[in-house]
Formats: C-alpha cells, structure tokens, sequence
C-alpha cells in the first residue's frame, strides 16, 4: 500500500489542480504554473511540494530535482509518449521507415539505431520535433529514464547515445584497449538496484556469468576477459 493512498491532502492543492487541468496544451512554463499556484497562495517550495505529490500519484509529470526538467509542468503525458515513439519504437507498429529523406547522413544513422542501437546526436535532432528546448526536455528526460545513454565514440567527435530497447544484445566491447577491472560486478549490481523494488527477483552470480531474473524477463551478463568484452541478453 502506497503511503499517499491514505494521506490527506490540502484543499488548496486540489484547487491548484483542478485549474491546472483546465489549462490548454500538453505542458505549462513552471513560471505560468508558479502564477496559478499563488492563486491559491501556494508559493515556492510548496508549489513544487503540490506538484510533487500530483506527479506521485500520475495525474502529471514533474521533475524537480533537473534543471531542465523543472521548467516544465507536463499535463498530458500521452504527449512525451508521442514524442519518445519517434525514437523507442516497433517497426511493426510504427512503421519500418525511421527517416522520410533522402539525406544519406541521416538514413545511414537510422540504419545504424536499427542495427546497432547507437543513436547519434544528429539523427536525434532530425528525429524529435520542436524547437530547440524542446529537443533539449525530451532528451534529458531519456536520459534520466535510462531510455538512453552516453555511448563513447572511439571514431567520430558526434555524441552518441545507446538505445537498449533497439537491441536484445548488447555488446560492451574492450578489444581495442582493455576490461577494466571490476566493470563486470558493477554492472551486476546497478541491474540488481534498478530491478530491486520488484517482488520477483532472483540472481544466480560467478566470476563469469550473472543471470538476473525479474519476473518473467531474465538478463544474462557474461564477462568473457579473454576477449575483453562484456556481454548482456535479454532472454
């Protein structure tokens, strides 16, 4: 049982809600927002305590801990899904043409999301709509997500970023350096955290291999040094 199920909540906060609700678009300026909730002499710290607890419960979405992300106030979070779709996405649902052009940079970068599940930092451009603060929102709250993360780049200066859900193998490759040591464990122990509020969860760990259970989805890491490369399935 969540605590907020039976936590009382001020009348002035559900009036701040309510006209938040009745608001037009798919997200407000914190400082609109801001506006509304002096309204009903909400202010500061316990504006973004009200929107917190709205953002707890899934009535909106709000980050307050990201610089970037706080300048938002998402009130239809069908409209981060919308944009997330043109990046995390099923080809049988959405689609197989990733990029409507003819712009051989850009289809090569889309058959590499494709194949790869690198993504590049032009191609994430292309791909999400809007202006640039709205490019730079959804990319870090994809980021935050772990929809997506820094992937290093040993042969281009462009940022790419890795998309696990294009790919049910990834392939952490050290064949040109070295394994660091301990890399392996680590990884082990941020999927264990990550998966650890689930009531389902079970791990059987050697030196070599890591099998992580998670209801009915099970990882498989595999630390091979002789090849310096570490690799995960989804299995």
């Amino acid at each position: 049982k969540q605590q907020f199920v039976s936590e009382a909540i001020p009348c002035r906060y559900l009036k701040f809600l309510e006209t938040l609700e009745q608001q037009e678009g798919a997200w407000l300026p914190l400082q609109k927002a801001s506006a509304i909730a002096a309204q009903y002499a909400i202010y500061d710290k316990d504006m973004e305590a009200a929107l917190s607890k709205f953002h707890e419960v899934g009535v909106l979405n709000f980050w307050s801990d990201s610089p970037t992300l706080r300048q938002r106030v998402i009130l239809d979070p069908q409209w981060l899904l919308d944009h997330i779709s043109v990046i995390i996405r099923d080809n049988d649902l959405h689609g197989s043409s990733l990029v409507s052009t003819t712009d051989k940079y850009l289809v090569r970068c889309a058959r590499k999301l494709c194949e790869e599940a690198k993504l590049t930092q032009g191609l994430l451009n292309a791909l999400l709509p809007g202006d640039d603060d709205d490019r730079s929102f959804l990319k870090e709250m994809m980021l935050r997500m772990s929809i997506m993360c820094p992937w290093p780049s040993m042969t281009s200066e462009e940022q790419m970023y890795l998309v696990p859900s294009k790919e049910q193998t990834i392939i952490i490759d050290f064949t040109a350096f070295f394994l660091p040591t301990g890399l392996f464990e680590r990884l082990v122990c941020m999927i264990t955290t990550a998966c650890s509020n689930q009531v389902k969860l079970s791990t059987i760990v050697n030196a070599t291999d890591a099998w992580i259970s998670v209801d009915n989805i099970e990882f498989h890491l595999l630390n091979d040094e002789l090849i310096q490369q570490i690799r995960c399935e989804v299995v």
